[in-house]
């Protein structure tokens, strides 16, 4: 670990530094370089000597309190390191049988559909009548849309039949059979309307 490069004095340390005289304020200086650079300290006054034992506690708990950040620091580099290397841990979904087979039937019925969701979240499902009901419509069979997370979400919808008769309503644009009488009838009120 790198050692701390700054040296933290506080304004309030001012009214210490005013009751020595300039050579002492100098010679406290120097102590407290040397030790903050980790060198010998040099032989001190004894008034000086006590300035110098409160600097001293101030850089020793800036130090202190540094290797506690650079610890944590590197602690948490480590946990994002170790984080992006190994790869997620899934847990296993955990099935009843019916969901084991009505997941099986899905996918060999729809093998291209979706199916990645978790079926346990789906508690109190007839699965067997559900797979029943998503075969007997034609609608949702042949859907491109059809996923398993929908089915399951429209569940109550496929098993109470809503899904087996439906038809999407016809396009608008697309011509209406009619009878030939009806065309007739058309054809006449048309050439009765005037250019």
């Amino acid at each position: 670990m790198k050692d701390i490069s700054a040296l933290l004095l506080f304004k309030d340390m001012k009214a210490y530094i005013d009751k020595l005289s300039m050579e002492e304020t100098g010679e406290l200086f120097k102590a407290v370089f040397a030790y903050a650079n980790k060198e010998q300290v040099p032989q001190l006054s004894s008034r000086v000597d006590i300035m110098f034992e409160l600097f001293k506690r101030t850089i020793d708990k800036n130090e202190e309190a540094y290797k506690k950040k650079c610890e944590r620091n590197k602690e948490n580099a480590k946990k994002r390191w170790k984080k992006d290397e190994e790869p997620p841990q899934e847990t296993a979904e955990v099935l009843t049988e019916e969901q084991k087979q009505f997941l099986d039937e899905f996918r060999k019925e729809f093998p291209s559909k979706d199916t990645n969701v978790k079926i346990s979240n789906y508690a109190g499902v007839n699965y067997k009548e559900l797979i029943k009901q998503i075969k007997r419509s034609k609608f949702l069979t042949e859907s491109d849309n059809l996923n398993l997370k929908w089915c399951l979400d429209h569940r109550n919808e496929i098993l109470s039949g809503k899904w087996k008769k439906y038809r999407p309503e016809q396009e608008t644009n697309k011509r209406t059979s009619g009878t030939e009488e009806q065309f007739q009838a058309l054809t006449k009120a048309l050439e009765g309307i005037e250019e």
